[in-house]
């Protein structure tokens, strides 16, 4: 399956990913689709419109990637390497810390991760880290 993706809700991340230059989240998984760059893994089995992003950790190394979940409204947190689920944030609702329809998501350089909702969600939440948060 390397290499070929499914359309659906597709992201794709450009330079400014140094060490995974292209990545594609389809609606079930992530493959790396740079020729140049090797395959890096494929993460599969979230379940059915569970890939609508992808952003990655601003550490050097990119060591963790996170997946913003807009069919059950979760942003998880997998490890960039193997794509191991480590952690994750959100339910379903529409109260602070909850989502309907995460549709956006981004992280800034401190590590700031920020999420956009759409449908009658119309929103954007912003989520500081804390101790034991990822490095």
């Amino acid at each position: 399956m390397q290499n070929q993706i499914n359309l659906g809700y597709t992201l794709s991340a450009s330079e400014f990913l140094p060490l995974v230059p292209k990545v594609v989240a389809t609606q079930q998984l992530f493959q790396s689709l740079d020729s140049d760059a090797p395959f890096f893994c494929e993460i599969s089995g979230l379940g059915a419109g569970s890939t609508w992003g992808l952003a990655m950790w601003p550490d050097a190394n990119q060591t963790w990637m996170l997946n913003n979940d807009g069919e059950n409204n979760l942003v998880r947190i997998l490890r960039r390497t193997d794509g191991q689920v480590v952690g994750g944030f959100g339910r379903s609702g529409r109260q602070a810390g909850q989502f309907h329809w995460v549709h956006a998501l981004a992280v800034d350089s401190k590590g700031n991760v920020y999420t956009g909702e759409v449908d009658s969600g119309k929103r954007v939440q912003k989520f500081k880290p804390t101790n034991g948060a990822p490095k």
